[in-house]
């Protein structure tokens, strides 16, 4: 289970400086139409991709397998701040790489299946439980702050989907609309395969 204990304050995958450079616009006569359609090409990118990419701070309980890795769900990890097992501090591990997410424990991590009883008592597929709470800060710096970390194909991509959206609607075409998280998302066709293709990359497969 993931819980968010510091949402991100901006999830905005791009700035309202980068899209009127790209789309040739040098005064604020669109500012707020772009700056919607900021909003909501993030969100699209957030809910095609199963994730967030901005900094948040996170506590996850999570199950070990019995052996040296215990894996986080959320990536890139940035810092781990604290590792308990029924409420007693762990130290002794380091964090893999960052967009691993893993754990590494020389001393490995305990295993404790649920277990149903068959003639013997035997661990339930799938049912592990979760003994370990993991307080940690997952994730990017977003084009708008200082020191961004972001990668710059998800940028990319968040623009492309801006540029396509806003010359349609420019041009007059059909708009249509979808509910994505707190957002409502306006577009006129179908996203375009490089886009997505590039987003694949990023995404999370649940």
């Amino acid at each position: 289970m993931v819980e968010v204990l510091v949402p991100a304050t901006d999830r905005r995958l791009t700035t309202l400086a980068t899209v009127k450079e790209e789309l040739g616009i040098a005064d604020s006569s669109k500012d707020t139409l772009l700056q919607n359609l900021i909003d909501q090409a993030s969100a699209y990118v957030e809910h095609y991709c199963n994730r967030i990419f901005a900094l948040q701070k996170y506590k996850e309980t999570v199950a070990a397998h019995g052996g040296l890795y215990l894996a986080l769900s959320m990536r890139p990890v940035v810092s781990v701040e604290t590792v308990k097992e029924n409420n007693q501090l762990i130290t002794d591990y380091v964090l893999e790489t960052p967009d691993s997410a893993l754990l590494y424990r020389k001393a490995g991590w305990g295993w404790k299946p649920m277990l149903n009883w068959v003639i013997t008592w035997q661990p339930l597929p799938n049912a592990d439980i979760q003994t370990y709470e993991v307080i940690y800060t997952a994730g990017y710096i977003l084009p708008d702050d200082t020191g961004r970390t972001l990668p710059y194909d998800i940028e990319r991509a968040c623009i492309d989907i801006i540029k396509s959206w806003y010359t349609d609607i420019e041009a007059g075409r059909r708009i249509q609309s979808e509910s994505i998280g707190d957002y409502s998302v306006t577009y006129v066709k179908d996203m375009p395969s490089e886009i997505l293709r590039t987003l694949d990359v990023w995404r999370y497969w649940i």
